[in-house]
This record gives C-alpha cells, structure tokens and sequence, in this order.
C-alpha cells in the first residue's frame, strides 16, 4: 500500500523521485534481443508493407526461442507460404526452428463475427497458457484490429492486449503496417 500515493479515478499518483524509489526494489527487465525487446513490456514495430517487418520478427523470435517459448500469431502469411520462405528446394534446405518457436495462423473455418477482437484476444491468451509462452509476436496489428485506421477503436484493442500482458505477465511485440 502506498501512503504517498493519490488516486485520479484510474490514475496513481506519485513525486517522481518515490517513483525511483519504488523501481528500485524491481528487479530490472531482461533483455530478450539486443535492447529491442524487453520481458514483459509491450514493443511496436511498424513500417511500411514489405519492409521486411515479418522476416525481422521471425529472426527475432527464433533467437529468443533458444531460451524462451515463444508464441508467433502469424496472420500475414499461410502455412504453405511460412514453409516455401524457410527451405530453399534448389539449394535442399530446410530451416529447422527450436521446439520453443509456435506459430498460430487464424483458422478461416472458426473466425466468428461477433466480439472478433475480444474473441482473438482471448484465443491469443488461452494459445500463450497452452503453450506456456510467455512472449507473443503478434504479426499483424493491422489485420486483426480491422479499423486500425481508427484511433479509438485501434486504442481499445490495444487496451485489451496490454491488459491481458498484465494479468499473464507477457511480453508482446505488435507488428504493423503504417497508413
């Protein structure tokens, strides 16, 4: 309990410096990949289609998947497609991912149509339980916000996520496409 603190509605509030003091007695985050990905913080990585945004967030989470589970939600690419862009049929090589690296794509077959965001977002936790992943790539933002071009709505969904990092303790990389 904070007797220094004051409430605002939702809002805590604290001096800066019992801020510090507080984080001291956290201990610090552990860096997932290079300083770009901390646990259990919420990373955004946007572009523009075709950057290489998918290829980079692949690389990054096979390196984690070394030490970590890791859940990819892949709505970008199909099965058939992740395959032909990790072997190479000329050259007869197969790139051979840890047993930590999951990757989920949405089943057409199951998509509902009420509640879609709450829905994916709880299919997307009840995934991380299931295969103890507590770091989830989620590629991409723009597909399953489908009015991500609206703020508010954009801002709810994001809302919903960071929530979900709280309650389970995840760390998230969201993937996006800039307008």
């Amino acid at each position: 309990v904070c007797y220094e603190c004051k409430h605002v509605g939702m809002l805590s509030i604290k001096t800066a410096n019992k801020s510090v003091e507080d984080a001291l007695k956290m201990p610090d985050p552990v860096d997932l990949y290079y300083g770009l990905l901390n646990e259990g913080e919420v990373a955004c990585l946007f572009a523009d289609s075709n950057a290489g945004k998918s290829i980079f967030a692949v690389q990054m989470a096979d390196y984690i998947s070394r030490y970590r589970k890791v859940l990819y939600v892949d709505c970008e690419l199909s099965e058939k497609q992740f395959q032909l862009r990790y072997t190479s049929k000329e050259m007869g090589f197969r790139y051979v991912f840890s047993d930590n690296f999951y990757r989920a794509e949405i089943d057409p077959e199951h998509i509902g149509v009420q509640n879609y965001d709450e829905a994916i977002i709880k299919d997307i936790e009840a995934a991380s339980l299931q295969t103890d992943s507590k770091i989830v790539i989620i590629d991409n933002l723009t597909y399953l916000c489908n009015s991500s071009e609206n703020g508010d709505v954009a801002g709810l969904f994001m809302m919903m996520l960071i929530v979900e990092k709280n309650i389970f303790t995840l760390t998230l990389l969201l993937i996006s496409h800039t307008s």
